[in-house]
């Protein structure tokens, strides 16, 4: 039996459809390249908004920062409060606070993107597909295989009375 030196089964991180493969049976892939990209529709809307949400988040903050530096010198001559000032403070850390969570809420979204496209781990040869475009794929469901076929491994079965006539090292002609 010849093995290749690695044969991968790919599985989807997300359920969906398969819009179509970015590479055909018997294509040499190289790592990281994206062999299936499942349906994305929800995904890229999903990260447009949390493009805008940061957008806005973003001009919330500097408004605040803005105006927290309207009032402090305005306090430190005491014609603003402490109340106004520390008002003006939270204001500031709320703001960042809503940044940091559209921040969280964008990288969420592009891994959620991410999961939709999946990529070879290795380099090697798409070998197989297991799933046509418009069918449907489940969660670690595996729908395509790589082969890495850099070396190969020989698997030899044969009568005990040939072990110790052979060596790992041994040359066979084709």
């Amino acid at each position: 039996i010849v093995q290749p030196a690695q044969d991968i089964r790919l599985s989807a991180r997300a359920a969906g459809i398969i819009q179509r493969y970015a590479a055909e049976e018997g294509d040499t892939v190289k790592k990281d390249a994206p062999i299936i990209v499942l349906d994305d529709d929800q995904e890229r809307a999903e990260l447009a908004q949390a493009e805008s949400i940061l957008k806005g988040a973003k001009a919330e903050l500097a408004h605040a920062e803005g105006e927290f530096e309207r009032v402090k010198p305005l306090s430190e001559e005491q014609i603003f409060s402490d109340k106004q000032f520390a008002e003006a403070r939270y204001a500031r850390e709320i703001a960042r606070s809503k940044v940091a969570q559209a921040e969280a809420a964008l990288a969420l979204a592009q891994v959620h993107l991410a999961n939709r496209t999946i990529i070879s781990p290795i380099e090697g040869i798409f070998l197989k597909k297991t799933k046509n475009v418009g069918e449907s794929v489940e969660r670690f469901e595996p729908v395509a295989r790589i082969v890495d076929i850099s070396y190969l491994e020989t698997v030899v079965y044969c009568d005990a009375s040939l072990f110790g006539s052979m060596t790992s090292n041994d040359q066979i002609a084709v």
